[in-house]
């Protein structure tokens, strides 16, 4: 969830994760019972992620 200024409302962006995002889901795939996990970019395209994402309090208006 994003907040648009020059429309006064918070809306939702489809957006990247980040490669510690990435790496989250993929251990949680198989950890009740055997699983697998499927990431549908490249390996370049991964590359790209920032390492961390953002903390909230820097991405969300303070209100």
């Amino acid at each position: 969830m994003s907040y648009d200024s020059m429309v006064g409302v918070s809306c939702l962006k489809a957006v990247w994760i980040s490669q510690a995002s990435s790496l989250q889901r993929r251990g949680r795939a198989g950890r009740c019972q055997p699983g697998l996990c499927y990431h549908l970019f490249s390996r370049s395209r991964y590359n790209s992620f920032q390492q961390h994402q953002t903390p909230e309090i820097l991405r969300t208006p303070l209100q």
